[in-house]
This record gives C-alpha cells, structure tokens and sequence, in this order.
C-alpha cells in the first residue's frame, strides 16, 4: 500500500466547484430506489424459500414478484432519464457490455460455488479442520493468479480477449466437471488437480469483462462499465451461495430424514463435522456417502454456471489493439488510458 501511494500519479481534477443541489440532481435517486430494495428482495428469497418457508409460501412468492416488478421499474428509469441514469442505455446497448455482464455474474457465482462449498467438502468427508480446508483451497487460488497474468499476457499480444475468455470457460467447464466426480475416498492428487484445472481457467478468462469495458466504451464511460461488472460479480456470487446453501440444506434434509433421530436443525445449526459426528457408529459411512452426494448437487450448479458464461462469450470479438489506436491510446498490460 505504500509503494502505491507513493508511485501512483492522479490526473489532475476538475476543482470547479459546483453546488450540493445540483450535484444531488445528478444522481439517480429514482433509480437506485426501485434497484436496491429489488436486490434485497432477490437476495431473501433463495434464504427463505426451502428453508424458512416453502416457496410457495405468501411471502417468498410476495419478494419474488417485488423483485421482478423493482427491476423492471429500474430498467424502466434508465430508459426514460438517460441524464442521470446509473447504467444509461448507451452503455446497456453495447454488445460486448451486456456479455461482459452475463459472463462475469455467471464467473462470480461459479467462482464463489466452489471457494465457499469446497472447504465444507474437505471439512465434511476428509475430516479437515477449517484453517486446514482453507489451506487445501491454495491449488485453486494460485493457479487462478498465474493464469490471469498469462492470459494478461496473451491478449496484449494478440489483441483480442475473446479468445483466451472462451478458452479459459472451456478449461473452467473441464474443472467443474471433473470437481463433480469428487467421491469419499477420492485421492490428494485428484482433487488438486481439479481445482488447478478450474483456477487456471477462471483466471484465463477473468479479465475479459473489464478489457471489453474499456475496449467498446469511450473513455468517460469506463469507470461506469467496469462499476458494472464489479456489481455482477458480487451479485452473482451473493446469489448463487444462497441457491448452492439452499440445495444443500434441502439435498441433506431429504437424504437424512430416514436417518433415526434425524432433526432438520442440526443441519442448519450445526456445522458439517458436528453433524456428521452426531450419527451413530454404523451409519457414519453411510451419513459420508449421502453428504458427498449432496455437495456434488451443489457442484453441479457451478459446472453450469461455468457452461453459461462459455456461451455468452461468443457474442463479442474486438480487437483490443485497433480500438485503442482509434482513439490515441497507449497499449501498456493490456490496455492503459492515460
């Protein structure tokens, strides 16, 4: 943090200054509004929908009806105040811009699928602790630091991101299948090199949102797309560990009800080994055979959340290189604008 204070040069800013109402007039007050009471709604409802409640219960069907009538009044307020609008349509028009945003809400719910359930596996059927689960999830994270610095790589010398993006969601998808497989008595070599897989084609390919931002979008835009793409990544993430938490809660509730003395409650209030240690004797491999199989359920969400962001890839190919030239800007690692 340092060195950065130190080293990093901040363009000079505009120090006109402008008064606090009219500042106020250029947010997008009605906008934001309808969109975060939408989110909060869209968030609750995979917590509460097989869990708390039924889905067809009154109030989980209530937040899933506000939270298709907010948005759609969100949308609704960008169409008809460009001026202020948080995401104004000549951004949301962009080709690239509305595969950037599908890719990188599918890459963060995959993602987090996997950093936030793994651990459990390991704590669950390998009998790993939690300091010792987070360290198992090392061969992920590494082989994803190293592949967003290749793929950095090669699309400042190519030119293109849509390549090393599909490439990376076809390496991604390899992993997430292979993660699937995970069993009981699956060995060190086998789950690390799953998720070496799976690490090193999310960072291939985790870029590219935010060089199709800066690629596609002129320079006073930018900042906008990539905001955006930083929102789908967090919103996709907060969505899907509640969807992969609510498959599993109710993936163990209906494999375990056979279970004597089986109480829901010690699912959702107990961690994985507590629960799994609370079993009788004769039925612990049983109770590690049907956890496995519900984690795998989960891990299935991610491969298709994986097989989605391939797709929508293929919907953008732009010439990095060419499109900084046109407008007068240096290609540095991958693409800077100064």
């Amino acid at each position: 943090m340092i060195i950065i204070a130190l080293c990093l040069k901040v363009p000079d800013q505009d120090t006109t200054k402008i008064a606090l109402i009219k500042k106020l007039s250029q947010l997008d007050v009605i906008g934001n509004a309808f969109l975060m009471p939408g989110v909060v709604c869209l968030l609750l409802a995979p917590q509460w929908g097989g869990q708390i409640y039924a889905w067809n219960n009154g109030r989980v069907v209530a937040l899933l009806v506000i939270t298709a009538v907010f948005l759609l009044a969100f949308v609704a307020v960008q169409i008809l105040l460009p001026k202020t609008a948080t995401i104004p349509p000549r951004i949301a028009k962009q080709r690239s811009i509305i595969a950037g945003f599908l890719a990188t809400i599918f890459l963060g719910s995959s993602q987090y699928i996997y950093i936030y359930f793994l651990p459990i596996w390991f704590q669950a059927i390998n009998g790993a602790s939690a300091v010792d689960s987070g360290i198992r999830l090392l061969p992920l994270m590494l082989a994803m630091v190293l592949a967003s610095i290749f793929g950095g790589l090669v699309v400042q010398k190519t030119g293109y991101y849509t390549p090393a993006a599909i490439v990376g969601s076809s390496i991604m998808c390899v992993g997430a299948g292979l993660l699937i497989t995970l069993q009981v008595d699956t060995g060190k070599g086998k789950w690390i090199g799953y998720q070496i897989l799976y690490g090193f084609g999310m960072g291939m390919c985790s870029q590219a949102p935010n060089l199709a931002a800066q690629t596609v979008l002129p320079t006073e835009d930018v900042s906008i797309g990539i905001a955006l793409m930083f929102f789908a990544t967090l919103l996709g993430a907060a969505v899907f560990v509640s969807v992969g938490q609510n498959v599993l809660d109710n993936q163990l509730v209906q494999r375990f009800s056979s279970f004597p003395g089986f109480e829901p409650g010690l699912i959702t209030e107990g961690g994985a080994t507590s629960f799994l240690s609370s079993l009788p004797a004769n039925l612990q491999e049983t109770g590690l055979i049907e956890y496995n199989e519900a984690l795998r359920r989960v891990f299935q969400i991610g491969l298709l959340l994986s097989s989605m962001r391939k797709l929508v890839w293929r919907a953008s190919c732009i010439n990095i290189i060419h499109s900084c030239q046109s407008r007068c800007l240096k290609l540095t690692s991958p693409c800077e604008i100064k």
